[in-house]
């Protein structure tokens, strides 16, 4: 069975119109295809010429440059060609120079090249020798910083250990307050201090020299020569005597310089002082020296170590007798303790009224905690402070 159906004859012309159209495009789109494969092949054999092209001008780039290169060699060997027939014309032409000439150009020649080769080793020994100072130079340069600063650090160690001993000497040893009792020997009486290195505040070049030294005289010779100025109206020489710290002993010495009348130190009556040979013992107006012997009595007025204590004075009751009216009843004693002679001012318990006084004409020690000295028409007392 089948079934017709029926319908208008312009839908069918539509329809027929449509399926025109439709081939119509499907033509167009493969003739647009075709236009495109046949520019795109076109477009390949336009890079294939280009390529070639490069090649080509590549090709012809190389071989110019070769060519340049052999022309420049061939030039070279041309310019070769031309100095080796310049230098053998030269050297024709100095063949045919006279001997003596051409011998006189190659001495000449030689000369200037020794010259050069005698400049150039005497500028490279100069290099050399002025490399060669150079090094000595610093060399010694270091050297003398290097001992320069030893000798400082060596010169800081000496103060150091000096200040030390400065400062342990100055702790140990007693200061001396000295002072005027008795005539005019000093301007100001003004209390003196004395301690281990000298003189407190003296004006005196190195007076730290553990003397301090007493004398009429500001200066001789330009130079500041005493510790302290005495007057000279008070029979004081220039230079009268000194006081001395024995920094071994821990102790002070007395001693007359020997250009005056004379430095005596009075001797105590609480306590003995050794006698010394030779030395000068005064009293009132007289004076005895000491001679310590160890022979036999030879002489009315030695004594022995047996005979002692002797008592010196005006008494009957003294060994030795003076009728010196300045004398004390006792004067004073001498006495004979541990191999050793000893004196002592009075009677061992009262001292004398005008004194006994050891002439200082060797070093005399200041013991106790006082002493007495005589100098000139003054009298000075002396306080030892621990």
């Amino acid at each position: 069975m089948f079934k017709c159906c029926s319908g208008n004859s312009e839908d069918i012309n539509n329809g027929e119109l449509t399926h025109a159209e439709k081939r119509a495009d499907s033509n167009n789109a493969t003739s647009a295809e075709e236009k495109n494969n046949s520019k795109d092949k076109q477009r390949s054999r336009d890079i294939i010429k280009e390529k070639n092209y490069e090649e080509d001008q590549h090709l012809k780039a190389k071989s110019n440059s070769e060519e340049l290169k052999k022309d420049e060699s061939t030039a070279d060997q041309s310019s070769a060609q031309v100095i080796k027939k310049q230098q053998q014309q030269q050297i024709e032409q100095a063949s045919a120079q006279p001997l003596d000439h051409k011998d006189s150009k190659i001495h000449q020649q030689s000369n200037r090249q020794q010259k050069q080769q005698s400049s150039a080793q005497q500028y490279a020994d100069e290099e050399v020798k002025e490399d060669d100072h150079t090094k000595n130079n610093r060399r010694e340069e270091k050297l003398q910083q290097q001992q320069s600063f030893q000798s400082q650090q060596n010169n800081n160690l000496i103060i150091q250990q000096k200040e030390e001993r400065r400062r342990i000497m100055l702790e140990k040893a007693p200061i001396l307050e000295i002072k005027l009792v008795e005539g005019n020997g000093l301007k100001n009486k003004e209390i003196l201090k004395v301690n281990a290195m000298g003189l407190v505040n003296s004006q005196r070049e190195d007076c730290e020299d553990h003397y301090v030294y007493f004398g009429s005289a500001a200066e001789m010779n330009g130079k500041i020569v005493n510790d302290v100025i005495c007057q000279k109206e008070d029979q004081f020489a220039e230079q009268h005597f000194y006081i001395r710290y024995d920094k071994y002993k821990n102790c002070y010495f007395l001693k007359d310089l020997g250009l005056g009348t004379g430095t005596f130190l009075r001797v105590s009556n609480s306590q003995h002082s050794q006698l010394r040979n030779g030395q000068i013992i005064i009293f009132g107006e007289n004076q005895m020296v000491i001679g310590i012997t160890h022979g036999k009595n030879k002489d009315k007025d030695e004594f022995k170590s047996s005979n002692a204590p002797l008592m010196i004075g005006r008494t009957d009751k003294c060994k030795v007798k003076f009728t010196d009216t300045s004398l004390s009843r006792y004067q004073c004693i001498l006495d004979f303790i541990d191999d050793k002679w000893l004196i002592r001012d009075g009677d061992g318990t009262k001292g004398s009224t005008n004194g006994t006084w050891i002439f200082a004409e060797e070093e005399v020690k200041l013991e106790g905690t006082e002493a007495i000295i005589k100098a000139g028409l003054s009298i000075f007392k002396i306080d030892m402070v621990n």
